[in-house]
């Protein structure tokens, strides 16, 4: 089975997917809300089959504490060469305790504000996509 798409996209292999979610950034945490999807922008570590992330009071605090469903979105774009990768993954919140038990994860909050409790996403489905540069293109 090919893994090109036919559109200018392929589906990225498992390993793909976790190598780039081995990278220090940003995502997108997406969690169930009653009008529309809460978006979160999380800088995030992977633990093994989490994804984890710092959080202080609020949503995506009581999201973990009642082990709701989410998604986390990890995007890397070219603008000028107009490529780019995704991947997509999906699970259950929950909070880990002690927090400190991610303390050896490269996970330092990037706001000022409190950070006190760690939040891991588990890794139940993970797919990614690249857009492949054009080729023959002017």
């Amino acid at each position: 089975m090919s893994d090109d798409v036919g559109d200018g996209t392929r589906i990225l292999t498992d390993e793909e997917c976790l190598e780039l979610l081995d990278r220090p950034g940003v995502g997108v945490l997406a969690l169930c809300g009653v009008a529309a999807p809460i978006l979160r922008p999380v800088n995030f570590a992977r633990d093994g089959d989490h994804v984890v992330v710092r959080t202080g009071e609020g949503r995506i605090l009581a999201a973990a504490q009642g082990q709701e469903p989410a998604s986390f979105v990890l995007s890397a774009v070219d603008g000028f060469e107009h490529t780019g990768q995704s991947v997509v993954v999906t699970g259950s919140l929950s909070e880990r305790l002690p927090p400190d038990s991610a303390a050896s994860l490269p996970l330092r909050p990037w706001v000022r504000s409190p950070k006190h409790h760690v939040v891991a996403l588990t890794m139940d489905e993970v797919s990614g996509r690249e857009i492949e540069p054009m080729r023959g293109a002017s």
